[in-house]
Protein backbone atom coordinates (compact mmCIF):
# COMPACT_ATOMS: atom_id res chain seq x y z
CA UNK A 1 0.00 0.00 0.00
CA UNK A 2 2.58 2.08 0.66
CA UNK A 3 4.90 1.63 -2.21
CA UNK A 4 1.47 2.25 -4.59
CA UNK A 5 0.60 6.02 -2.32
CA UNK A 6 4.33 6.72 -3.10
CA UNK A 7 3.98 6.25 -6.93
CA UNK A 8 0.65 8.03 -6.77
CA UNK A 9 2.61 10.77 -4.76
CA UNK A 10 5.94 11.21 -7.19
CA UNK A 11 3.88 11.51 -10.46
CA UNK A 12 0.92 13.69 -9.73
CA UNK A 13 2.30 16.01 -6.33
CA UNK A 14 5.18 18.77 -5.99
CA UNK A 15 6.66 16.93 -2.73
CA UNK A 16 9.99 16.08 -2.35
CA UNK A 17 11.47 12.98 -2.41
CA UNK A 18 12.17 13.02 1.15
CA UNK A 19 9.03 15.02 1.73
CA UNK A 20 7.06 11.69 0.54
CA UNK A 21 9.73 9.09 2.65
CA UNK A 22 9.03 11.52 5.90
CA UNK A 23 5.05 11.15 4.59
CA UNK A 24 4.89 7.46 4.28
CA UNK A 25 6.83 6.74 7.82
CA UNK A 26 9.90 6.32 6.39
CA UNK A 27 12.54 7.21 8.88
CA UNK A 28 14.88 8.71 6.19
CA UNK A 29 15.14 8.42 2.40
CA UNK A 30 17.77 6.54 2.11
CA UNK A 31 15.80 3.53 3.47
CA UNK A 32 12.96 4.62 1.29
CA UNK A 33 14.50 4.67 -1.80
CA UNK A 34 16.32 1.17 -1.06
CA UNK A 35 12.75 -0.26 -0.79
CA UNK A 36 11.00 1.56 -3.61
CA UNK A 37 14.01 0.28 -5.87
CA UNK A 38 13.37 -3.20 -4.66
CA UNK A 39 9.65 -3.54 -5.33
CA UNK A 40 9.37 -1.08 -8.14
CA UNK A 41 12.65 -1.38 -10.02
CA UNK A 42 13.49 1.78 -10.36
CA UNK A 43 14.50 4.61 -7.99
CA UNK A 44 11.96 7.19 -6.89
CA UNK A 45 14.19 9.38 -8.67
CA UNK A 46 14.20 7.32 -12.12
CA UNK A 47 10.23 6.67 -11.59
CA UNK A 48 9.64 10.66 -11.36
CA UNK A 49 11.81 11.00 -14.48
CA UNK A 50 9.68 8.75 -16.57
CA UNK A 51 6.38 10.18 -15.79
CA UNK A 52 6.88 12.26 -19.05
CA UNK A 53 7.04 9.48 -21.42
Amino acid sequence: MKMKKAKELLLFSNYTNNQIAEFLGYPNYSYFSRLFKKHVGVSPNEYRAHKNI
